[in-house]
């Protein structure tokens, strides 16, 4: 049996919650630094 798609298909699914998670922690270091820069904030 050929498992090439359904492998394909896993790999894409088990990386998006990654995927999220990078992005997440980007926007909250973004924010971060704002909130850092911003005049008054700190």
């Amino acid at each position: 049996m050929d498992f090439t798609e359904v492998y394909a298909e896993f790999i894409d699914a088990a990386k998006l919650p990654d995927e999220v998670q990078t992005m997440s922690d980007i926007q909250k270091k973004i924010e971060e630094y704002y909130a850092r820069s911003a005049p008054g904030g700190g």
